[in-house]
């Protein structure tokens, strides 16, 4: 439970500084970012998981990094599309966070509601970003034609 929480309070923190963080690389890549697609960025990473060599100065050394840059409503329907082609229907994310909005948790972290006020944040992350025909089924799944699992959720 605790790794949930943790996991659920990390992508909340995203979603909520991503308009921010769109709008810099808008003024920083000159409007070529749109904020539908992804955008190449070029960045000298600062946070290294490596540790240095013993006696070495390579570690001193940094380099340039390209990365993409999406929005997190569409890594997520993204994502959950591609990995059930590639795995052969693997579960998608955002129905499994729906089902985590009604959870009261049993784990002595002082927020019983925690993993649930999460879990509400990011499906009201994805309410206002996505246009609500294609919203509503990402957060159901492909197999909840009625809403059921996410009636049931709230």
């Amino acid at each position: 439970e605790r790794s949930l929480l943790l996991s659920l309070r990390i992508l909340c923190a995203a979603a909520a500084r991503e308009k921010a963080f769109m709008r810099s690389i808008e003024a920083a890549t000159g409007g070529r970012a749109s904020s539908s697609s992804s955008a190449q960025l070029s960045v000298v990473p600062t946070l290294l998981f490596k540790g240095p060599i013993h006696g070495s100065y390579a570690h001193r050394f940094v380099r340039e990094e390209t990365v993409s840059v999406s929005r997190l409503s569409n890594l997520f329907v993204t994502n959950a599309s591609s990995a059930g082609d590639l795995r052969g229907g693997s579960p998608e994310i955002l129905p499994i966070i729906t089902d985590y909005v009604g959870y009261c948790s049993s784990l002595s972290t002082g927020d019983p509601q925690g993993i649930a006020r999460n879990a509400f944040g990011i499906v009201s992350y994805m309410t206002h970003t996505m246009p609500q025909a294609e919203c509503v089924p990402s957060l159901c799944g492909p197999d909840d034609v009625n809403a059921i699992r996410l009636t049931n959720a709230f």
